[in-house]
């Protein structure tokens, strides 16, 4: 199974239900990995820069919720890369919630496929 993996990668974007995040923006941060069965004379595979081209695409456009991105790159990916295994984790960093709140994330791993 060869993987490349994305690990950390931030962005500030209009993603949120509340007025003022339109605004303000969020930091995102988002780790995403890509896998496939492939023997070693088929690498590279996967190409970094278009992956991340990727992520930040789909946090330019404005969303209300973390699973819209979530779902746009999923969709990117699975296109370039068909039959890939995804896994990706996106985080809204300290989101306007009361307390102290680290973070808000949604996952997806589709290696059950």
């Amino acid at each position: 199974m060869f993987t490349v993996a994305l690990s950390g990668v931030r962005f500030f974007s209009s993603v949120g239900l509340y007025p003022e995040e339109k605004i303000l923006k969020n930091e995102i941060e988002i780790d995403v990995s890509v896998s496939q069965d492939v023997p070693l004379s088929q690498l590279p595979l996967f190409d970094y820069e278009k992956i991340h081209q990727i992520l930040s695409d789909s946090v330019k456009k404005p969303a209300l919720l973390l699973e819209d991105v979530l779902l746009r790159i999923i969709n990117q990916l699975e296109l370039l890369y068909p039959d890939t295994i995804i896994k990706i984790s996106i985080k809204k960093l300290n989101p306007p919630l009361p307390g102290t709140v680290a973070y808000s994330c949604v996952l997806w791993d589709n290696t059950s496929k």
